[in-house]
């Protein structure tokens, strides 16, 4: 996925979804009764708790690495999450 071809229009249901549910809401992460009390499953849970992982997601100092046991996302993918943060949660 291009960050440069959803620049203008990242939305949730299109992008974002895909993402969070491919890396992010899966069994026993963040889903239902989430770890760490961070759910990514529906457009709700994502708005409201999205811009707190992004430390995570990035891999900072001093945050837990997300996701968990496996390799930091892609810089394209975390672009597109953060583009959607600062595009103000656009749902579709």
């Amino acid at each position: 996925v291009s960050q440069s071809r959803y620049q203008r229009n990242i939305v949730y249901d299109g992008v974002v979804a895909q993402i969070l549910n491919a890396n992010c809401a899966t069994p026993g992460c963040h889903t239902g009764d989430p770890a760490g009390g961070f759910a990514f499953d529906t457009y709700e849970s994502a708005r409201e708790n999205l811009q707190f992982a992004m430390p995570n997601i990035r891999h900072e100092e001093g945050a837990i690495p997300m996701p968990k046991y496996v390799a930091k996302l892609d810089t394209c993918l975390i672009g597109i999450l953060q583009k959607w943060i600062d595009n103000n949660y656009i749902r579709n």
